[in-house]
C-alpha cells in the first residue's frame, strides 16, 4: 500500500517528472507543491499541487489520471488543467 498523500511526500519531487497514462502517455513535471489555507476540517492540511506538460502532446481531460514516478510509483489524482500556453500546459490537483 503506498503512503497517503500529503504535502511532505511530495515536496521532494518538485521539478521532477511523472507520466501520466501509462508508458506511453504525456510527460508531466511538477512544478510546485504548495500548503493551502486550514480549511478547519480534522485530517491532513490541505495542499496543492502544480504540473506543467507540453502542449503537443494534446491536453489532457480534467479528471482522475494515473501518475507514475519511479520514487513514488502509481498515484492516481485528480487533475484540473488550469491554464495554457502556444507550448506548454499547467494543471493541478488540490488534496483537502
Amino acid at each position: 500500500m503506498s503512503a497517503p498523500d500529503t504535502l511532505e511526500l511530495w515536496l521532494p519531487h518538485v521539478g521532477s517528472s511523472f507520466t501520466a497514462g501509462g508508458d506511453a502517455g504525456l510527460c508531466l513535471e511538477l512544478v510546485e507543491a504548495s500548503p493551502l489555507k486550514p480549511n478547519g476540517l480534522p485530517g491532513r492540511p490541505p495542499f496543492s499541487l502544480v504540473f506543467e506538460g507540453d502542449r503537443d502532446r494534446g491536453i489532457l481531460p480534467q479528471q482522475i489520471h494515473e501518475l507514475t514516478h519511479p520514487e513514488l510509483g502509481r498515484r492516481a489524482i485528480f487533475i484540473v488543467p488550469i491554464g495554457a500556453t502556444a507550448t506548454r500546459v499547467r494543471y493541478e490537483a488540490v488534496f483537502s
